[in-house]
């Protein structure tokens, strides 16, 4: 089958592991106020303006440890609630419409594959295929005016193909999002009572004094129920996979593969349509020796892969 003459519509896309950039936002935030906090102590906490203002909050609050216990429990609860995001985000299927689709893997991503996923286990991701698809299929890729990931073809634009994220579910990845939402709950418990005792040990002398105590106390409760997600994480989420067609066999940079599945546009993939999750695949041998891989392109798989797994170009599975 010859490739169809036009170019691949791809977007400027960018994965974000969503509010895990929050959370490291956060936190460098409370640092640098903190900083800010003691350097402004070390000028004012002697003001009575400001010994006046605090003793009037202290009163409000009904003190340092009812001020820390307030400011734990937000915290605690914020972050469990980021933590609850992620076990409905990566364990729910979101439903889409089922397609059949072929290619050559580009590339094979693994669940827990870097070092947030290991030290944020809730927010680790199922098993990936890069699935570099015939040109015959590039409509599902961009249906709905979805974002495209294409490989990078430059200078040779022409040679520029679609790319479909084909997601695998792996059962590694829920246990260690759900045990880390437990070992968070636990901790959670435990932030709050450091939190009252942090600001109490800091004492609401000052008005300074009393929001640097609010402050440590609020990251002092969030970082204890990250450290209870991660224990919790890594105990529940059990032995790491690799994604496979329907036969067992492992999937490979360079195999002819067919999938099938729901597909639908996925935020975590910057609003590009991905499969989500594979619901069968299947191997036809693996790409030839002489077919440029750094990346593959369309050009070669069109003429090469012929007789895909699929009933027919863009059938739509009932």
């Amino acid at each position: 089958m010859a490739s169809i003459e036009r170019i691949p519509r791809c977007g400027q896309v960018e994965v974000i592991n969503e509010p895990i950039g929050n959370i490291v936002s956060i936190v460098l935030t409370g640092i640098g106020l903190i900083g800010l906090l003691t350097a402004i102590i070390k000028y004012e906490e002697t003001a009575e303006i400001a010994a006046e203002i605090a003793a009037k909050i202290a009163t409000y609050l009904g003190g340092a440890s009812a001020a820390g216990a307030a400011a734990g429990f937000i915290a605690a609860v914020a972050t469990l609630a980021v933590i609850g995001y992620f076990v409905i985000e990566r364990c729910n299927s979101k439903g889409g419409e089922n397609v059949c689709v072929a290619g050559v893997v580009q590339n094979v991503v693994q669940d827990f594959d870097d070092f947030l996923d290991d030290l944020f286990p809730f927010a680790a991701m199922h098993d990936r295929v890069e699935l570099v698809v015939k040109s015959n299929y590039w409509d599902i890729v961009e249906n709905n005016a979805a974002n495209v990931f294409c490989t990078n073809e430059t200078p040779e634009s022409f040679r520029k193909s679609e790319i479909l994220r084909c997601y695998y579910f792996t059962d590694q990845v829920c246990d260690a999002a759900r045990g880390a939402f437990i070992g968070g709950s636990i901790g959670a418990i435990g932030g709050i009572v450091a939190a009252i005792f942090i600001a109490a040990a800091i004492t609401c002398a000052t008005i300074i004094l009393c929001l640097f105590a609010i402050i440590v106390a609020a990251l002092a409760a969030a970082a204890i129920v990250l450290i209870g997600a991660l224990i919790g994480g890594h105990i529940a989420k059990g032995k790491e996979t690799t994604p496979g067609d329907d036969s067992g066999s492992i999937i490979t940079i360079g195999d002819l593969l067919t999938v099938n599945g729901p597909i639908f546009a996925k935020g975590y993939d910057s609003g590009a349509n991905v499969m989500w999750w594979v619901e069968s695949s299947s191997l036809s041998g693996r790409a030839s020796e002489n077919i440029p891989n750094n990346p593959y392109s369309y050009c070669e798989i069109d003429e090469e892969f012929v007789n895909d797994g699929c009933p027919r170009p863009g059938a739509v599975i009932l």
